[in-house]
């Protein structure tokens, strides 16, 4: 019994080993010594850790450490394995979006955009620029914007576009309507766009009175003070008239460009959440959605999958208290698996 143990072990430790070597003679090697070497039991677990690499043509593979396969239980399940894009990521915010919000000499006191999702793809090996436009401006003029920043941060270069909410649409209109550019984009992932629009802005719209205005200029003369303080160009275009209307027929995709998209689907209890009451307007008006956009309107291209979550789970956002209880959404993990699908997609 004593001599089988170290058996086992030295076979868990090998079945881990050549999960993750990239080299099939060492993986020979390690089996060669199991049967020629009568070592003793080892002293402590391996375990699988990621390491932070260039990200190059020569692809990597990141492995969660929280996953790791213990030599001690032959019966463990293999840890899953993902492989970094061959370009570089970058993030584009939706409405109301930025890179970090907060005092720059108190670092504790900001909020990023993409709190955990920057560290987790860099630590897969990935690099990653992260973009900022104008808040609430049109979807033109954050376009254009993109466009001058990624002229002068990824000129020459490959890129994947990941657009999370309004951001999809700027990026769409960046490679439908402008055409001459330095850098070359390989992909648009969009997630919880509104492709064709929000029947929450139509609500705010017919209600509020917003949503009235194009570039600075009120459509409607006679506008109720309250909208007209707090309109903005954004929300005329997030309409779903204007989406389906204008912005879908001209704006055509790129046919040298693949699009993904991914959606999410929330279950909002009364008052669970502040988006409990914007959720029940869109469930009315169109089934599923995330508090914000719904599922039917979030699929564009190829449509990769429907996740559990709500609008604000795939953002900084989701630091700030919003809801009494939080979800077992990883927004890490999900960012994690969507580099490795633009991997598998050979980008």
């Amino acid at each position: 019994m004593s001599s089988t143990v170290p058996i086992y072990m030295y076979l868990s430790s090998y079945l881990q080993h050549t999960w993750n070597s990239s080299s099939l003679s060492s993986s020979a090697a390690s089996l060669l010594h199991l049967f020629r070497t009568d070592a003793k039991t080892p002293q402590q677990t391996n375990r699988v850790r990621s390491t932070p690499l260039p990200c190059t043509p020569t692809v990597s593979s990141y492995t969660p450490s929280t996953l790791a396969v213990s030599t001690l239980n032959l019966m463990s399940p293999v840890t899953p394995r993902y492989r970094i894009p061959r370009a570089p990521i970058v993030l584009c915010h939706g409405l109301y979006g930025f890179d970090r919000m907060g005092p720059d000499s108190v670092p504790a006191l900001q909020v990023h955009y993409w709190n955990e999702i920057e560290k987790a793809l860099k630590d897969m090996g990935c690099q990653v620029v992260i973009t900022s436009v104008p808040k609430t401006e049109s979807i033109s003029k954050r376009a254009y914007t993109l466009h001058s920043v990624l002229s002068s941060l990824t000129s020459h270069r490959q890129i994947n576009l990941v657009a999370h909410s309004m951001g999809g649409l700027d990026c769409r209109y960046l490679l439908s309507h402008i055409k001459q550019r330095s850098y070359r984009v390989n992909s648009l992932s969009t997630i919880c766009t509104p492709h064709r629009g929000s029947s929450l802005t139509n609500w705010f719209r017919d209600t509020v009175g917003v949503a009235q205005m194009v570039d600075n200029q009120t459509t409607l003369q006679q506008q109720r003070l309250f909208a007209q303080w707090f309109d903005t160009p954004a929300y005329a275009n997030l309409t779903t008239d204007y989406c389906d209307q204008i912005f879908n027929p001209s704006t055509p995709d790129d046919p040298m460009v693949s699009y993904y998209s991914y959606t999410a689907r929330a279950t909002v209890t009364p008052w669970s959440s502040l988006l409990f009451l914007p959720w029940q307007l869109i469930h009315q008006a169109e089934g599923d959605n995330d508090g914000i956009v719904s599922v039917k309107s979030g699929q564009w291209g190829q449509h990769v999958k429907t996740v559990d979550a709500d609008h604000w789970d795939f953002t900084g956002k989701s630091v700030i208290p919003y809801r009494l209880k939080d979800n077992d959404f990883d927004r890490a993990q999900f960012y994690v698996e969507l580099a490795h699908h633009l991997y598998e997609q050979g980008h």
